[in-house]
């Protein structure tokens, strides 16, 4: 697992879409990468998902949950953004398995604490916000 304690320098913006962008260039090829915001909803810690393409495509999405609802809490997290690179040349519509898991994900974080804000997917010149179409996410 790669992460940046002091990632200020990925901070550009103050929403998950102003994030998308320097995060998926952080990560450098397809992943999952999640962001830990404070109290004030402000970024302080990144880490990337070992095996995060791998996780999301099983089955249930609890261990993609575990995953990464449990790395945002050995930090103390007070609430989540998951961002996922996908291929340059992929579609970024989110499938019925990408829905899942974000929505296993939403209900996983709510239950310990730690809600999750947003589950963006960058592809190309696509960047998708799940909250934004109102999918997924639990309130």
């Amino acid at each position: 697992m790669r992460d940046d304690t002091q990632p200020e320098h990925l901070w550009l913006g103050t929403t998950a879409l102003d994030l998308a962008r320097p995060v998926a260039a952080w990560l450098g090829q397809p992943g999952v990468a999640v962001a830990c915001l404070d109290d004030r909803s402000r970024p302080y810690h990144l880490f990337e998902l070992s095996g995060g393409e791998t996780l999301l495509q099983q089955p249930g999405g609890a261990r993609a949950a575990w995953s990464i609802v449990g790395g945002a809490l050995s930090v103390a997290a007070n609430s989540i953004v998951v961002f996922v690179r996908r291929p340059a040349d992929s579609d970024c519509k989110p499938s019925a398995g990408t829905i899942r898991v974000c929505r296993v994900v939403s209900e996983a974080a709510a239950m310990l604490g730690c809600p999750l804000v947003d589950f963006v997917l960058v592809g190309g010149d696509q960047v998708v916000s799940m909250a934004s179409m109102g999918v997924g996410i639990s309130e």
